[in-house]
């Protein structure tokens, strides 16, 4: 029984200051999953972090997950941008593009994930579709139709979070009918959940041994752990902490609640959470320290409290003060009164080898609402190789 693992890519760039050689994974029998997502509005980065479709690195993944679409007042699926489908500039659109990389890539699979953390808070249609049975299979019928048009073998519902456990089982349970009812069984459609990691949330939201039942794997959102609206600086993805905000209680929690290993995808995350120190010239560099706020958009990810990978390798080219907490395995650095919580390298593989420790041997890669990050990819490359 195994724990898999995914990998956030927020930002692709091709060319950065932290570059190992790519180690060749596009040989799958060692048993590898890599699903990586991809976001739509990749297109509309700037500079090195504009990604498109043709940018993919065939072998790379196993899967690709494509953020986002959504579903309307009547419950059925579409796509949320005009670039998604043919259009004047875009004879193919980007769902027909993703999909052609078949063609370099035979083995891949493409998964629609429907939702996502913007449509699931400012929207109420979530909890109004799972509460009935008649709305769920309008959403059911049409999301497999729309799925199938487009190529994609499977459908993934990132919900955050389910106000009912009881439908959100419904759900899963009459999805899992539908793809069983396919006509085509050897190629059943793929059915997955982005869940939450943070076991407050997992008490109210799921019920996890009946999920199991019907989720072909799920998406363990290891990371956000800290955010930069908190008053002190916080680590993204730790692997263990004093409390319960980390990889490992997150993963055991879910196990411990009936989710079978080979069922669950941790995720890391290729990205960095920035805050602004209330003090820049405090000595107290610490996780914990008092924070005042998101550290200043950067030049490419251009959110506040948000930076790419390369980003944070180019601030310690430049100099800045890196840090490596060994209990949390997070790195960290400061840098003209903010601070950065990231992974590298290391803390890839300390987190991987946690996991072969469970006896845990195969390995997922995967994603965020993101792109491929090969500089990232790099890094995990050479993680697992050590």
């Amino acid at each position: 029984m195994q724990i898999y693992l995914f990998i956030i890519f927020p930002f692709l760039f091709q060319f950065g200051i932290c570059q190992f050689d790519r180690v060749d994974l596009s040989d799958n029998k060692g048993g590898f999953i890599r699903p990586c997502y991809f976001t739509n509005w990749a297109i509309y980065r700037n500079g090195r972090a504009k990604f498109a479709p043709e940018d993919y690195a065939p072998g790379l993944c196993t899967h690709i997950f494509y953020a986002f679409a959504y579903f309307n007042e009547s419950f059925e699926a579409y796509a949320i941008d005009p670039n998604d489908l043919p259009n004047d500039s875009d004879p193919l659109g980007q769902y027909a593009r993703v999909v052609a990389l078949k063609k370099y890539d035979p083995n891949l699979k493409f998964v629609m994930s429907f939702g996502g953390w913007t449509f699931s808070t400012t929207t109420t249609l979530f909890q109004n579709m799972t509460s009935s049975k008649q709305n769920r299979q309008k959403f059911i019928k049409s999301s497999i139709a729309f799925v199938k048009k487009h190529g994609f073998d499977g459908i993934d519902l990132d919900i955050e979070y389910p106000d009912s456990k009881e439908n959100f089982n419904l759900l899963l349970q009459e999805f899992h009918l539908a793809a069983c009812n396919e006509k085509n069984v050897k190629n059943k459609l793929i059915i997955t959940a982005a869940v939450a990691a943070g076991i407050d949330i997992v008490r109210k939201s799921y019920d996890i041994a009946t999920m199991a039942k019907y989720v072909d794997f799920i998406n363990l959102m290891t990371y956000d752990f800290h955010i930069t609206s908190e008053n002190k600086t916080g680590y993204n993805s730790p692997l263990r902490t004093k409390d319960s905000l980390n990889i490992i209680d997150a993963a055991n929690y879910w196990v411990r609640g009936g989710m079978p290993r080979n069922k669950i995808i941790i995720g890391f995350p290729t990205y960095a959470h920035g805050f602004k120190l209330s003090n820049p010239n405090s000595k107290d560099l610490s996780v914990g320290a008092p924070a005042s706020g998101p550290a200043n958009a950067t030049e490419f990810a251009q959110e506040p409290g948000v930076a790419a990978y390369f980003e944070i390798c180019e601030m310690l080219a430049k100099g800045a003060k890196d840090f490596y907490d060994p209990n949390a395995q997070v790195p960290y650095l400061y840098q003209n009164g903010e601070w950065f919580s990231y992974d590298n390298q290391r803390s890839y593989f300390q987190k991987i080898q946690w996991l072969r420790t469970q006896d845990l041997e195969e390995l997922l890669f995967g994603p965020w609402i993101l792109m491929i990050l090969m500089e990232n990819v790099r890094e995990l490359n050479m993680a697992f190789i050590r």
